[in-house]
């Protein structure tokens, strides 16, 4: 089987693909895929570039499209930032440029509360892509099974 190329690419298509942190991802449209990565015990989404995409940082090779994105789900990872206490839009702004340092603000410009600002993971896109990340968990296990029967047979 070929990889396929970006331009033969649906947006929101769900893709088997090989990559570094994960085997299925939602083509995002323009340059990646969008997948559920897995970190120590944090599971959250995460974009692997396309091969094509880049010779340095393109590490997915995708091969087949199994599933479609519903319509109204966002190809996006996380939410917007908002504060942690009142749900509040929230961004950051550094103290000079070209610094790390710098604080949270309401979008009205006030500080944030006491509890600081969160992003988090886009759970619909998430909810979407969990059970195909399953299924070819299983499917990829089984494959790893039969290679082992294999073998040990044909010692």
């Amino acid at each position: 089987m070929d990889m396929l190329k970006m331009d033969a690419l649906e947006e929101g298509g769900i893709y088997r693909i090989t990559a570094r942190n994960f085997f299925v991802g939602a083509w995002n449209g323009t340059n990646g895929f969008i997948g559920i990565r897995q970190k120590f015990s944090d599971r959250y989404l995460f974009t692997e570039y396309h091969h094509d995409y880049s010779p340095h940082v393109g590490t997915a090779r995708p091969w087949e499209k199994v599933g479609q994105v519903p319509e109204g789900v966002e190809l996006i990872e996380r939410t917007p930032t908002e504060c942690s206490d009142c749900g509040r839009p929230a961004h950051f702004e550094r103290d000079d440029p070209g610094s790390p340092r710098g604080h949270w603000f309401h979008a009205d410009g006030s500080p944030v509360c006491e509890g600081g600002a969160v992003t988090l993971t886009y759970q619909p896109l998430f909810d979407v892509l969990e059970p195909y990340r399953k299924a070819e968990d299983e499917r990829w296990i089984e494959e790893e099974n039969a290679r082992k029967s294999n073998k040990e047979g044909s010692s």
